[in-house]
């Protein structure tokens, strides 16, 4: 299980950059409003199908012990910049912080990937995501997606909270769902 810890204060793309990718022109405040929550509605289905995180974030993920191969196991969301905690809790309840080398050891790379110690249920807050607090630039390509999607929905072209078929070809290539 993950659940998002700390939200988004941004989106990757703001109404107006929609808005010149569509050449959209005359829209009033109300109109913008809704770009703007179709933009987030987006974001966040993009990142739910293929398992990135667009905007920075912080995540909190359980880690099961039936889920772990070989003691490891991936986090998700990436691309990964933090790992801040890791607690390992017991069957009764109690919680113990582990430190790196200590209860657990980090493999970076394209995504992260933990290898506990033991095997056991853990916690781990981590922060992943694109932008500029961590140096990683968010590829045109997403950028592009986004607007795409949000015209298509505004356009009633395809139903709202389902991406297009062009939009899944522009973002199937980033998907890091084989890793988790």
């Amino acid at each position: 299980m993950i659940k998002i810890t700390t939200q988004p204060t941004t989106e990757p793309v703001d109404v107006d950059y929609v808005k010149s990718i569509l050449h959209w022109i005359d829209t009033d405040t109300s109109t913008e409003a809704v770009i703007a929550d179709y933009i987030t509605a987006a974001r966040e289905e993009i990142e739910k199908r293929i398992n990135v995180s667009l905007v920075s974030k912080t995540y909190r993920q359980w880690v099961y012990p039936e889920n772990m191969q070989d003691k490891s196991i991936n986090l998700a969301y990436p691309p990964h910049h933090e790992v801040v905690e890791v607690v390992r809790i017991a069957e009764d309840g109690d919680e113990t912080t582990l430190t790196l080398n200590s209860g657990y050891n980090l493999e970076k790379g394209k995504t992260y990937r933990i290898k506990f110690d033991v095997y056991a249920f853990h916690r781990v807050d981590f922060k992943a995501g694109y932008g500029t607090d961590y140096g990683q630039t968010l590829p045109v390509l997403f950028k592009a997606a986004i607007a795409e999607q949000v015209g298509q929905w505004f356009e009633g072209d395809v139903e709202v909270g389902i991406l297009s078929d062009n939009v899944m070809a522009k973002i199937n290539r980033y998907s890091m769902n084989n890793l988790v």
